[in-house]
Order: structure tokens, then C-alpha cells, then sequence
């Protein structure tokens, strides 16, 4: 995979917020959630951080914001507003995000404005190893100085185990143009205190370039 794109689809993952976090359900209204990641990445050879909040606007939309931040390749922010559709008493839940946003690139690059735009998916689930939920979030980011869309579609599979704990499993496919990435990212979630939680995993590339990495990130909900 060539750099240009990996630098793409590294912009695109930060700006995503975590599939883990993202979903059809509306957050309480009034109630917040703040994630924030720090993480390596071994082909692109650098660390990145970003950060990903939700605050419940109503009972029905739900704002939300990323940002993101590498320091070979710049900065980049959305806002959006996220909202459910159809009947909120089916087992599968749907939502429509819409959201504008900016990417700072690194000196002697002009800034562009982002479009963002988002349909989500998502259910709960019992099994024999306790409850659970997946969800499917599909997005499709194009900036201002690009004719280029960027394409994401993040699968997530969570069980919750006792004690607030939870492991996830997830998969991050991109497309640009005619390229296509996956990356598998499995995780674990130890709640250290009531809304407070941490979660632990690694990255590995499907595709040829094999790139691995590992990450962190903070939970908090109030």
C-alpha cells in the first residue's frame, strides 16, 4: 500500500471515532460521552491521538465530534448531528448522521473543508456467553480540494462479561478509488470505576501490507 493512501485511511480511521462508540442509539438527552485514543501504527511509523464525544441534544438527536491528529500528516475535525429512524421498538435499530468538518494537513498544504456522511445500524443480542450487541456504521468523507471520497465501513461485535467488562471485535475496511484496506482490531474494556472505563487492543492489516499496531483509549460517561 503506498503512503498517500495510507495517510488517507489513517485520516479517515481518526475521524471515524471508534465503531465501538458510534451507533443508532441516541444518547440520553443531556448526557455525555468522551473517548480518547492514543496509538502506533507500524507501517505508517508514527503514534496518532483522537478524541470522540456525544452529547444527547434530545430524546431523538444526538450531537456528535471527532477529531484527530498525527503528527506526520496533520489534524483533522468534524461536527455532526446524528439521528434515529424508523420505529425505535424494532430489534434493528437505523440512523442518518450528517456533519461538516476541516483537515489542517501538515505545512505548505492547504486546508480543505470536510463533508461527512454516515448510516448506521445496529442490535442487541443473548447468547450462551452473556448479552451483547453489533452494529454496522458506513460513512463517506470527501474534502473540499478532492474530487476523492473516502469510503469506511466499520463491523463491530461486543460482548458484555461480568463486572462492566467487555471484549470487542472489530473490522475496518476502506476504499479510496480503486484501493481497498481491512484491518481487524480485537479490544478489551476493564471498567476501573462507575462510568469510567479503559479499553486495551491492536490493529493488524488484512491486506498485503501486514501492518500491525496497538492502542488505548479512555472511556467516560456522565
Amino acid at each position: 500500500m503506498n503512503r498517500l493512501l495510507l495517510s488517507m485511511l489513517l485520516l479517515a480511521c481518526l475521524l471515524a471515532g471508534a465503531a465501538t462508540h458510534a451507533g443508532p442509539w441516541p444518547r440520553e438527552r443531556g448526557s455525555t460521552f468522551l473517548s480518547f485514543t492514543q496509538g502506533y501504527e507500524e507501517d505508517a511509523g508514527s503514534s496518532y491521538g483522537s478524541a470522540y464525544a456525544e452529547y444527547g441534544l434530545s430524546d431523538v438527536y444526538t450531537a456528535v465530534l471527532r477529531w484527530g491528529h498525527d503528527g506526520r500528516r496533520g489534524r483533522a475535525a468534524t461536527a455532526s448531528i446524528r439521528r434515529p429512524v424508523g420505529r425505535p421498538d424494532k430489534t434493528n435499530r437505523f440512523a442518518v448522521e450528517l456533519g461538516l468538518g476541516a483537515r489542517k494537513p501538515p505545512r505548505h498544504r492547504p486546508d480543505a473543508v470536510l463533508l461527512r456522511a454516515g448510516l448506521h445500524w445496529g442490535r442487541g443480542f443473548e447468547s450462551r456467553f452473556g448479552s451483547g450487541w453489533s452494529t454496522a456504521a458506513l460513512s463517506v468523507t470527501r474534502a473540499s480540494r478532492s474530487p476523492k471520497e473516502i469510503r469506511k465501513l466499520d463491523l463491530t461485535l461486543g460482548l458484555n462479561i461480568p463486572n462492566g467488562r467487555h471484549l470487542i471485535a472489530e473490522l475496518w475496511i476502506h476504499q479510496q478509488e480503486d484501493e481497498t484496506s481491512a484491518t481487524l482490531a480485537p479490544s478489551y474494556v476493564h471498567e476501573l470505576r462507575d462510568g469510567v472505563k479503559v479499553q486495551i487492543g491492536a490493529s493488524y492489516g488484512l491486506d498485503r501490507s501486514g501492518s500491525a499496531g496497538i492502542f488505548t483509549s479512555g472511556w467516560v460517561e456522565f
